[in-house]
């Protein structure tokens, strides 16, 4: 089976089950970023053989878990840590990211830079800002470099 093929049935069955969804919880659930790397993935880290596999399997695997409707809180917080972990797995595994990850990433981490600055200079608010400016130019860039290389999936 070809990646298209096997994209164009995950996709299906992703669309079935999100209709029943509102905007908000298709946002909460990453539904368009779910559906945009079952496409990009295989296609741009030209995975074959077991990679490929492993991909499909932990693809499946998410598309499987996301709720169709009306659901518990209990089945709510499964589904996003399994999509957590499979966000971690495309970053770690094949340096995907999804849009907007480094900021989230580098921004607290920033912060939590700054602080100390505001500390030594016995002005906190001088030093948030400083640590702000910090993570968001490690993250502008790091976004910048990934952008270039094709390596954020697209939404």
């Amino acid at each position: 089976m070809t990646n298209e093929e096997w994209a164009a049935g995950q996709r299906a069955l992703l669309s079935e089950k999100v209709a029943q969804l509102t905007n908000g919880q298709k946002r909460k659930y990453a539904v368009r970023f779910l559906d945009s790397s079952l496409l990009f993935v295989p296609d741009r880290k030209k995975l074959e053989g077991a990679g490929l596999e492993a991909f499909r399997r932990e693809a499946e695997g998410v598309v499987a878990a996301l709720p169709d409707g009306a659901v518990d809180n209990k089945g709510e917080k499964a589904y996003l840590k399994v999509i957590a972990a499979y966000k971690r797995m495309l970053v770690k595994q094949h340096k995907i990211v999804a849009n907007g990850h480094y900021m989230t990433v580098w921004m607290p981490l920033g912060i939590a830079m700054g602080l100390p600055f505001g500390v030594v200079f016995k002005n906190i608010a001088l030093g948030l800002p400083i640590g702000m400016a910090t993570g968001s130019a490690i993250a502008g860039f790091l976004n910048a470099r990934a952008k270039s290389q094709g390596l954020i999936v697209p939404e």
